[in-house]
């Protein structure tokens, strides 16, 4: 089942966690400007593409000035829908759920480059919600997606994906699968992974 949170995101049941979608509410111009920012950084190669990401898990890496300004946006776009959909009561930055008093935390923010006939490999992470943020692409680009891998659930849609589209915001939980599919076209697909924690205040 779909439902619209005030925030115009979509949460969907996905394995059988939400997650939710909508679009960064971001101007062309910041896109073209974030995209020019990205293509000009020293991003680390992979067979499949380029990446902002390393292996410090205590490190906030690639947060240009461009990229750090609009990470508290996407920070606060998924605390209203997470907000809206389990009913908790909002006290500016923090929530309050029937665990406690909490606020999201983005730990990091990269980019990624995926080259044309490839695939970014499945990934997971140990974060509260992980997000996609699409900078670049085209409708037959790469589709981002997420994979039930847990043997013992029994799901009727085992991959769910989304088409690619420019300022698409996608949420996922972040214990569950995701990756990036290769698209059919010739043209390169841009985005920004965000790793977002939960913390106790």
């Amino acid at each position: 089942m779909r439902m619209t949170t005030s925030t115009s995101l979509i949460s969907e049941p996905i394995f059988p966690k939400y997650s939710f979608t909508g679009k960064l509410e971001i101007n062309n111009q910041h896109i073209v400007s974030l995209v020019n920012e990205v293509n000009q950084l020293n991003l680390y190669k992979y067979n499949w593409g380029k990446s902002g990401w390393n292996s410090d898990q205590n490190q906030v890496w690639n947060m240009t000035s461009k990229i750090s300004k609009i990470v508290p946006l996407i920070t606060r776009q998924l605390q209203e829908g997470l907000v809206n959909q389990n009913g908790w009561t909002e006290q500016g930055n923090h929530f309050i759920s029937s665990q406690g008093t909490f606020k999201l935390e983005t730990r990091r923010c990269y980019p990624v480059i995926i080259l044309p006939g490839h695939d970014m490999p499945i990934q997971t992470r140990a974060s509260y919600f992980t997000g996609i943020t699409m900078l670049s692409c085209s409708e037959n680009s790469h589709r981002p997606y997420i994979q039930n891998m847990n043997p013992g659930t029994n799901f009727e849609d085992q991959i769910k994906w989304w088409m690619p589209e420019v300022r698409q915001q996608i949420f996922i939980p972040g214990d569950v699968h995701w990756g990036v599919s290769s698209g059919t076209d010739d043209f390169y697909t841009m985005a920004l992974i965000t790793h977002i924690l939960k913390i106790r205040v």
